[in-house]
């Protein structure tokens, strides 16, 4: 086996981990932006919990107007 042949292989292998680093990369890239939209998703449910939460103290305090004027009824 000649050094030009070993040369040969050792570069392949070279090219081998660099496409795999690549991949590598882009998987985390991938990763970074599904965290990011996961994050903005909690965000949103997060918002809309409070939403919903205001809501339902208004409603609340609706019933509560209506008890208080079916009381001077």
């Amino acid at each position: 086996m000649g050094i030009g042949s070993q040369k040969s292989k050792v570069k392949s292998q070279k090219s081998k981990v660099k496409s795999q680093k690549s991949k590598v990369k882009s998987q985390k890239s991938k990763v970074k932006s599904w965290k990011s939209k996961v994050k903005s998703w909690k965000s949103k449910v997060k918002s809309w919990k409070l939403e919903v939460k205001s809501w339902k103290s208004k409603v609340g305090s609706q019933k509560l107007e209506v008890k208080s004027q079916k009381s001077k009824v």
